[in-house]
C-alpha cells in the first residue's frame, strides 16, 4: 500500500461571469477563469455550481468552481490494482451537491492558472463532461463528511494512468450540473468544501491510497501490497510462491 499526496501545486479556478447579458454558458463554458489560487490551505468552495439572482428581475448570473489536484506518480511502475482519492472536508454554506473527479492536463508551467480552467481531457463547451471527459473516480451524490475524510473510489483509467505517467492531474468538478452542464433553475448556492496540501502537515491533505495488483497476504510478516518485488521479480508477475497462491 502507498499513500501520495498532492502537489502543493494544487488549488482551484473559479468563472464567474458578470458582464452584460451573463449566461449559464458564459461562466460554465469559459477557457479561462475569473479567479485561481494555489496558496489555500483550504476552501468553502473546493466544486461550486450556484445562481445568483439579480434584484429588481435582471438576468442570473453564475460561479463554477473546479479544484485541481496533483500528484507524482513517477514511484509507481507496477500494476496498480486499487486506488482511492482520500479528500478531507471542510465545514461550508453550500447545500450538499454532488462530486466526481476527471482527467486533467498538467498546470500551466509556473503554477495553476485561470487558463487551466477548462484544462480537462476531452472537455468541450456545450457540451455534458460525462461520457465525454475521461473519469477518473466514482460520483458521489451523498453524505460528504465536511469533519473527515471522503472516499471516492478510482476507474481503470486513474490506475493505467497512475502505473504508466510521473504526475496526474485529477480535477474535482460539481457533477450534478456543471459535469452534466445542466444550468441551476432557482438561485442556489451548491458545492462541498476541503481541504489542499498548502494546509500545514498532511492530515488533512488530499492523497491517494494505492494498492499494487498481485498476491494479497504476506510474506515474512510483510504485507504483499508494500513489496515491489521478491527476488527481483515485479510482485505483479508473481502467480505462486512454492507453489502456494
Amino acid at each position: 500500500m502507498a499513500d501520495i499526496y498532492s502537489s502543493t501545486a494544487d488549488g482551484r479556478v473559479d468563472s464567474h461571469y458578470t458582464g452584460s447579458n451573463p449566461t449559464w454558458a458564459l461562466s460554465r463554458d469559459a477557457t479561462t477563469g475569473t479567479f485561481v489560487s494555489d496558496s489555500e490551505s483550504s476552501t468553502s468552495a473546493f466544486v461550486q455550481a450556484s445562481r445568483f439572482n439579480a434584484r429588481g428581475g435582471g438576468n442570473p448570473t453564475y460561479k463554477v468552481t473546479r479544484s485541481f489536484l496533483v500528484f507524482n506518480v513517477s514511484s509507481i511502475t507496477s500494476e496498480v490494482g486499487e486506488v482511492v482519492l482520500k479528500i478531507h472536508g471542510k465545514s461550508t454554506n453550500l447545500a450538499a451537491g454532488s462530486i466526481w473527479g476527471v482527467k486533467g492536463d498538467p498546470p500551466t508551467i509556473g503554477g495553476l492558472a485561470t487558463a487551466d480552467f477548462d484544462a480537462i481531457d476531452g472537455f468541450s463547451a456545450g457540451n455534458q463532461m460525462f461520457g465525454n471527459a475521461t473519469q477518473y473516480t466514482n460520483i458521489l451524490n451523498s453524505g460528504w463528511d465536511n469533519n473527515g475524510y471522503n472516499s471516492l473510489t478510482g476507474t481503470s483509467d486513474l490506475r493505467s494512468d497512475i502505473q504508466n505517467n510521473s504526475v496526474i492531474v485529477i480535477v474535482m468538478t460539481d457533477y450534478g450540473y456543471d459535469a452534466r452542464n445542466i444550468a441551476p433553475s432557482s438561485a442556489q448556492l451548491v458545492g462541498y468544501g476541503a481541504y489542499f496540501s498548502d494546509n500545514s502537515g498532511t492530515d488533512k491533505d488530499p492523497y491517494l491510497s494505492i494498492k499494487l495488483a498481485g498476491y494479497g497476504h504476506k510474506i515474512n510478516t510483510v504485507i504483499a501490497s508494500s513489496m515491489s518485488k521478491v527476488n527481483t521479480v515485479e510482485s505483479a508477475n508473481i502467480g505462486k510462491i512454492n507453489t502456494v497462491d
